[in-house]
């Protein structure tokens, strides 16, 4: 969903003009990084407001503003209470982003509309007993099933090999997200949204967010409703968006020796072809166990869960195209692609049409 266009802040109010300036550099900014990215639309926006008040609150929602996160409860309850008094229905939706310990669970079930950080089963169980228990105790309130996004650690370092005063940043390991994703999608008032992850301190983002955009492509195999990358923060959200529109997909086609044989003296027999054939592949055919140490080395460092590499043997360049077809296909399924959303009134243009 789409931050909307923002509107105008009233002119005595220079505090709604301080924020009003600063939603629109952002807009701005994820505008050129989707754009620059190929990206038809642009993701949706989550103005974290914690250490603001409820006004700033009021005032984002004059704006345009849907959707707001806070991190800690003790902050955002009295927060949600006094925006929801102000606003009413119109009050943006809560997305809680923060640690979550069990205990805090039936606080924040009370205003939040999608928790982000569940990183372990038992915050699940108990982000459910408190929905249940609270439409128990209020049958008349019609209240919808809370979304829940898996945050995930995607920092593989070691706690020995993070710089002095780095330290983790939370979420359930790469490994235990399946797992913890079933919980999710089968507890009782609750609904997987999908990924959440915050970039390590001191490394590439972009590699961080392209490891949880290739975690989310393999989770919706599994749960296709689980469509949500929910990543990047106002120092690194160009990096998000890059990495939330790009997947890799790594083949290495290996022939045998004498498959190579086969098809150099092809060449060789065939005129047509000699310009494809050079006098140092002879040369390099020497090399070949040091080669393949070599390739061996190179696809060890540069395999990662987000990029991993894919082998397939092309001795036969019929099962090769078929290996590498199925690879591109289980990825693009993976994307949770769909058609372009018409940006005109379908049904009017409908009734023109049949007017004549």
């Amino acid at each position: 969903m789409t931050a909307p266009a923002t509107a105008g802040p009233t002119p005595t109010d220079p505090r709604a003009r301080e924020i009003a300036d600063a939603l629109a550099a952002v807009h701005s900014r994820i505008a050129d990084a989707a754009r620059d990215a190929g990206r038809e639309a642009e993701p949706a926006l989550v103005v974290v407001t914690k250490t603001h008040p409820a006004d700033d609150v009021v005032r984002l929602a004059a704006l345009g503003v849907t959707d707001v996160g806070e991190n800690r409860d003790q902050e955002a309850r009295p927060k949600a209470e006094a925006v929801a008094a102000a606003l009413g229905a119109d009050a943006p939706r809560w997305h809680f982003v923060g640690q979550l310990q069990t205990n805090k669970a039936k606080y924040v079930v009370r205003y939040a509309s999608v928790v982000e950080s569940v990183d372990r089963p038992e915050l699940a169980e108990a982000l459910s007993r408190a929905l249940v228990l609270r439409r128990e105790r209020e049958p008349e309130a019609a209240i919808p099933d809370l979304e829940c996004l898996v945050q995930v650690d995607v920092d593989d370092r070691a706690d020995e090999d993070r710089p002095e005063g780095i330290g983790p940043r939370g979420g359930a390991r790469p490994e235990d997200v399946p797992a913890l994703a079933d919980v999710i999608a089968g507890l009782p008032g609750l609904r997987l949204g999908g990924l959440m992850c915050v970039a390590p301190r001191g490394l590439d983002p972009e590699d961080a967010f392209r490891r949880l955009a290739a975690l989310g492509a393999g989770l919706r195999q599994t749960h296709p409703e689980a469509t949500t990358l929910s990543m990047g923060m106002s120092a690194d959200l160009e990096a998000a968006v890059r990495a939330a529109g790009t997947r890799i997909v790594k083949v290495m086609l290996r022939i045998s020796p004498e498959e190579q044989a086969e098809r150099l003296l092809a060449r060789l027999d065939d005129p047509t072809k000699h310009w494809k054939f050079s006098e140092g592949d002879l040369d390099d055919r020497a090399y070949w166990d040091q080669y393949m140490d070599a390739y061996r080395i190179a696809i060890e460092r540069t395999d990662t869960e987000d990029a991993p590499w894919f082998i397939v043997p092309a001795d036969r360049k019929w099962f090769a195209r078929l290996a590498v077809q199925q690879l591109i296909i289980e990825t693009l399924q993976g994307m949770g692609l769909d058609w372009p959303k018409a940006d005109f009134d379908v049904a009017a243009a409908r009734r023109r049409l049949l007017a004549g």
